[in-house]
């Protein structure tokens, strides 16, 4: 029997995100490890990204899928890697300070999780499914894996080194902390590009080949015309309307589920900015703040950086969970205003469930063929 392409890509998925735990795992307990190179530098900012990338890793393998199990699964991975370090590993000890840094990152990718979660009606999640087998077709094959590994080294190479030379214009630089947030800033920025180039090139080929989005294989024309109902390899139904990938990135559109939520988030950013301003030159809150501050000191909590990016993290998986549900709205509206240009569909004549767009050529399809195709 034919190996569904998502089984395929789940597996490659697992096998790096093992790789990845184990590299955190031998990293944590490598004896008296020193990434700084004799500079100032906290490994606090180490542990946030690391175990806030480790929840990515679990709900990307399907090992946990769930908002609540992921919390508590990275959470459980925090705190019995800081108790096995204490235990077992030569020159290192437990510290309830890293135990902080690393539940913090768990929030942020647990928030980024949640953020990504399916939102939208029928069509946007149908959308959604479709945009999920394109990445298993393209995630199926080594090559792009490659692809994506190099993309990730060159990232670290380019945002640490880059970060690097930004900071160091500032009077008190800190290059350790500089390199490893510009690594991870980079790492995944590029990353995602090349992933979403890679969408980009596999979904017209699997529209226009008519290829069946769970095996791979290549029906042609027969398919893309409807004249096959199941794929003759792994024989999966096809739905109505199989091989048209909805263009919900078009320039305009984008621009405009963009904007809202991004200015939102950055009144946000100005809103607590302000009101931290304003607590901090009340008394009793300086007086309650210079005493938290020290209990975080003597536990070694000593970086503001963590923080920082704790709140920059929550307010961007707000963002993105806001553009997804204006999108998914855009999605779900396709068959009375076209998600490409914003041209009008009302009356437009449709056939078999779909039409085109009279002003740009884009394929839109009515809802009743989702629902009747579910």
């Amino acid at each position: 029997m034919h190996t569904p392409l998502r089984a395929s890509a789940l597996r490659y998925i697992r096998v790096a995100a093992i790789a990845y735990l184990l590299l955190i795992i031998v990293g944590t307990h490598w004896p008296r490890l020193d990434l700084s190179m004799g500079m100032p530098a906290s490994d606090k900012l180490m542990h946030f990204i690391a175990f806030g990338l480790a929840v990515i890793a679990f709900w990307m393998a399907c090992w946990f899928t769930r908002v609540w199990s992921l919390f508590l699964a990275g959470s459980a991975f925090v705190v019995l890697d800081e108790i096995s370090q204490g235990l077992f590993a030569y020159g290192r000890h437990f510290s309830v300070a890293d135990v902080i840094a690393g539940l913090l990152g768990v929030i942020v990718a647990v928030a980024v999780v949640y953020a990504c979660a399916p939102v939208g009606g029928p069509l946007a999640r149908r959308t959604r499914e479709r945009w999920v087998d394109t990445a298993a077709s393209l995630l199926a094959r080594p090559g792009p894996w490659t692809i994506l590994l190099c993309s990730g080294a060159l990232g670290v190479l380019v945002g640490g080194v880059g970060l690097m030379l930004v900071d160091s214009i500032f009077p008190v630089p800190n290059p350790v902390g500089s390199f490893q947030i510009g690594a991870f800033i980079g790492s995944v920025s590029l990353v995602a590009w090349s992933l979403e180039m890679g969408l980009r090139h596999e979904s017209p080929k699997i529209d226009s080949g008519g290829y069946c989005r769970s095996c791979g294989y290549q029906t042609g024309a027969a398919g893309v015309s409807g004249e096959l109902e199941s794929c003759p390899e792994c024989g999966r139904r096809f739905t109505r309307n199989e091989w048209i990938t909805v263009p919900f990135c078009g320039r305009d559109a984008l621009l405009k589920a963009l904007f809202v939520p991004i200015l939102r988030s950055l009144v946000v950013w100005v809103v607590i900015y302000c009101v931290l301003v304003v607590f901090f030159t009340l008394e009793w809150a300086r007086f309650s703040s210079l005493q938290l501050f020290t209990v975080l000191r003597d536990m070694g909590f000593e970086s503001q950086r963590v923080i920082d990016l704790m709140i920059f993290g929550l307010l961007a998986a707000w963002t993105i969970r806001s553009i997804r549900k204006r999108v998914a709205n855009r999605v779900d509206r396709q068959w009375a205003q076209c998600v490409a240009c914003g041209h009008s569909l009302q009356g437009i004549p449709c056939q078999s469930g779909r039409g085109q767009c009279p002003e740009c050529g884009v394929l839109f399809q009515e809802p009743e063929s989702v629902v009747s195709s579910a």
